[in-house]
């Protein structure tokens, strides 16, 4: 099967294989210097930051007991503004 390529070209569609591809990484280690890894502070504090792009990163919390949650994807320095529903990696 190929791919459609005006699919291809679509950022959107762009912007989602890359969230997936470093979400992989993040599984494997959260501390991977391409993520930039790092925390957070003001309305986000307690909360750590990865990076998908050059300008756009994802939000996340980790619990004491070691489950972790997704919070918000979006531009940065912008502040967030896209929650994460379903993130299917």
């Amino acid at each position: 099967m190929t791919t459609n390529p005006n699919l291809t070209k679509n950022p959107l569609w762009q912007g989602e294989l890359k969230t997936k591809e470093r979400v992989r990484v993040f599984m494997d280690n959260e501390f991977d210097p391409l993520l930039d890894n790092h925390p957070l502070q003001g309305k986000y504090a307690g909360c750590r930051s990865i990076s998908i792009t050059g300008g756009f990163r994802l939000i996340f919390e980790r619990y004491a007991d070691g489950p972790l949650n997704f919070i918000a994807i979006g531009t940065h320095p912008r502040e967030f503004t896209f929650e994460v529903e379903h993130l299917y990696v």
